[in-house]
């Protein structure tokens, strides 16, 4: 629902969308995001990452060819903003013959690594939940 004042996070996330601005709330960053790329939030804390359903609740049925280069647009996009707000690269992961999820333990920023310490985590790509 885009322009809601609600915290659309799921309990234990690292994002969380409130309106139409994303917080991340493991490293303190934050990004204002556009109608779509809101809603394509929306459906990724919701666990709803399957390709056809994001492009279906952001644009309808329509052309499936032009739906398809505006989704791929549209994740590009996306990535591209969080990573210039400070977000780590891999927020958004592409899963093949699925679609994307939230990776809920990406990589630091390239600004927080360091070469003393690396805290490697056996879980470091647990995947966002999403019903397949």
């Amino acid at each position: 629902m885009y322009g809601c004042i609600n915290d659309n996070s799921t309990p234990g996330s690292q994002f969380v969308l409130i309106g139409n601005v994303l917080y991340y709330k493991k490293h303190n960053k934050v990004t204002t995001l556009s109608k779509n790329q809101t809603k394509l939030l929306h459906c990724l804390l919701s666990g709803q990452g399957k390709k056809e359903h994001i492009i279906d609740y952001i644009w309808g049925e329509g052309e499936e060819v032009k739906n398809d280069s505006k989704y791929t647009q549209l994740i590009l996009r996306t990535r591209n903003k969080l990573v210039s707000a400070g977000f780590p690269n891999d927020s958004i992961l592409t899963i093949t013959n699925f679609g994307v999820c939230l990776n809920e333990s990406p990589s630091p920023p390239a600004g927080k690594l360091s070469c003393d310490v690396v805290d490697i985590n056996i879980e470091s790509k647990v995947i966002h939940s999403f019903n397949m």
